[in-house]
């Protein structure tokens, strides 16, 4: 049997894209088959976050498990002798120990678990992986889908992030006055009238708050029909203002034709800048 890569999947569609294009690009460096292990989706945890697998959205290039996979998987995760099967293992690797363990993916089917949010973990792979992250359905009867082309290079998507960052302390609430001054930068180095699309998870916050002088807003919640659709229809707007979430990091990165990006100098808690060059995109403009 060919050599195989298993990667956990864990977390929203913006972490799942990061733990995809790692193992994808391990994958192509490899020749090995991509495995998605998707066991913590069937979790209580997830489930109460709402959290589901996601990548059924995309044409991802993956290869379906064998029984002996399926077996390994079950091992790694199961509740009582899974900790003594991943301390035995010897290609289970951890985000946290993957520069001194990288060695472990000679073996014939490493197990790696973390979630991988740095674009230079995929960038020698970064056409290919962008080319399969395309989405299978159309955007075609959101009617926010034609304001957006409508509206052509003045389009702005901005992104904020409410929910579980109001309340975990891991997280790092952007304040709106990182909103003005990016929309401010966005009015001064481009010439036309912008267009501000909102994409919130709280947009009755948004209704209340969002206000830019000279700037016309619509809250994308208004009208569109499917919050599914949310990540493909930000993709669509030609300057990103992001969120610290790797969600609307996606929106930015799977854009075909990209103008400005900005995003929060400040990412999460605690996180010092080498770790933030890490995400950030050398050409996005740091607020």
């Amino acid at each position: 049997m060919a050599s195989r890569l298993i990667i956990k999947l864990t977390g929203g569609v913006g972490n799942q894209l990061f733990q995809y294009a790692f193992g994808r690009a391990q994958s192509l460096r490899d020749a090995r088959s991509l495995i998605l292990d998707k066991r913590s989706y069937c979790l209580a945890k997830e489930r109460a976050l709402g959290r589901k697998f996601a990548l059924d959205q995309f044409h991802i290039v993956t290869s379906e498990p064998s029984i002996v996979d399926l077996l390994y998987i079950r091992a790694m995760n199961a509740r009582i002798l899974g900790r003594f099967a991943r301390a035995v293992s010897r290609s289970y690797i951890r985000e946290e120990t993957f520069e001194q363990d990288s060695y472990k993916l000679t073996h014939a089917r490493p197990y790696v678990t973390g979630y991988w949010q740095s674009y230079k973990y995929f960038h020698d792979y970064r056409d290919q992986i962008r080319s399969e992250l395309t989405f299978k359905t159309s955007v075609e009867g959101e009617p926010l889908a034609a304001m957006i082309r409508a509206t052509g290079t003045s389009a702005v998507m901005l992104h904020i992030r409410r929910g579980d960052y109001l309340t975990e302390t891991s997280h790092h609430l952007l304040g709106f006055d990182y909103y003005q001054r990016a929309v401010a930068h966005l009015v001064h180095a481009h010439s036309s009238e912008l267009t501000v699309f909102v994409f919130t998870d709280d947009p009755d916050w948004a209704r209340q708050n969002v206000r830019f002088d000279g700037v016309n807003v619509v809250i994308a919640a208004d009208f569109r029909v499917d919050a599914e659709r949310d990540l493909q229809l930000m993709t669509m707007c030609h300057h990103h203002v992001l969120a610290n979430s790797t969600y609307s990091w996606w929106a930015s990165y799977l854009c075909k034709a990209p103008g400005l990006c900005i995003a929060p100098r400040r990412w999460q808690a605690g996180m010092d800048v080498s770790a933030i060059d890490a995400i950030l995109l050398p050409q996005w403009v740091r607020l």
